[in-house]
């Protein structure tokens, strides 16, 4: 069941009464018709609802033009709100101005019934329009800070990419099957919902410093990518040589430095010592430890590309950043 957004009902309600309130206060014609246009106007976001204000406020100069033109050419029959609903409908789309359309077409009704495009007239629309807009933009500017669900979305995105890593760092020494098909479902499913947090959280800041969200998703995105193709790879290791050991101790460190924001030099000095242990092991003796380094080889290496898509996205964070989400 869809979870009711009991701020937005708030909002309109208060909004809607409000808006109406102050277009009677004012003595504007059809009063009602702002508290119908802010009711309408207040979006999720608060770059939805600017750019909703924006599009219908253009939409009703538009609106007038070609009412203007018809209706003083035509007289205010049927036909000639017809064939206004024809222009004006097709110039919104093609300016891509079409949520404007119902709230304009409702304004100039208000002309076409009057028979009138007395310029009082005019200013009492475009008033209403303003209010109705206004109200639903000033309102909207209350959002709740979700930095907190953010950072609940980032804790279990990262607690569920390291049990991913002990799991595999444990099957890796041991020998035993594994299956993570459960668990990379239920990280692409966390993934995906922080996403749509990130999203939301950003519309509704107007900062561009919030993309940070965004960027971190699509980091544990690739993360998890690697991730997969590591335990692809894990599944094909059917001896364990002794070379497993250092890659599994490896993985583990990974694991308990994830939620570090910058842990990439450090296992990236871990990972130099392992390959120059590697070299001074000796040559595999049997086709099946052959092929049991080779797989450790594009493991270690799939790590590493985990870990360096890490340090690019440490090395973009602002100090602001790090304060906010990583301490």
């Amino acid at each position: 069941m869809k979870k009711v957004d009991w701020l937005k009902i708030i909002k309109i309600s208060i909004g809607c009464c409000f808006a109406v309130f102050l277009a009677d206060w004012i003595g504007l014609r059809s009063a009602t018709s702002a508290g119908i246009i802010a009711l309408l106007s207040i979006q999720n976001t608060k770059k939805e609802t600017l750019t909703i204000a924006g599009k219908r406020i253009s939409a009703f100069f538009i609106a007038v033009a070609i009412a203007y033109a018809l209706f003083t050419l035509w007289g205010y029959h049927l036909f000639s709100f017809g064939f206004f609903l024809l222009l004006f409908t097709f110039a919104c789309y093609l300016l891509k101005l079409e949520t404007g359309v119902s709230m304009s077409t409702v304004l100039v009704t208000h002309f076409w019934t009057a028979h009138s495009f007395h310029y009082t007239l005019i200013i009492n629309e475009f008033l209403l329009l303003c209010i109705g807009v206004g109200i639903a933009v000033v309102i909207n500017l209350y959002m709740p800070r979700m930095i907190h669900i953010i950072k609940q979305d980032q804790e279990e995105i990262d607690n569920s990419m390291k049990q991913i890593l002990l799991q595999m760092s444990s099957s890796l020494i041991h020998g035993h099957e594994i299956d993570l098909e459960a668990d990379f479902q239920f990280l692409q499913n966390r993934l995906s919902q922080a996403l749509a947090h990130a999203y939301q959280y950003m519309n509704n800041t107007l900062s561009s410093d919030m993309r940070y969200y965004v960027r971190f998703i699509e980091l544990r995105k690739n993360q998890q990518g690697l991730l997969k193709r590591v335990y692809r790879n894990l599944l094909k290791i059917q001896f364990v040589p002794s070379q497993a050991f250092p890659v599994s101790r490896f993985m583990k460190r990974i694991a308990e430095s994830m939620q570090d924001y910058n842990n990439a030099e450090f296992l990236l000095s871990i990972l130099s010592e392992m390959r120059k242990f590697y070299k001074t092991t000796p040559l595999p003796q049997t086709r099946e430890e052959f092929e049991a380094r080779a797989v450790l080889y594009q493991i270690a290496a799939d790590l590493e590309a985990l870990v360096l898509v890490k340090q690019s996205f440490a090395q973009q964070l602002s100090p602001g950043q790090i304060d906010s989400f990583w301490k």
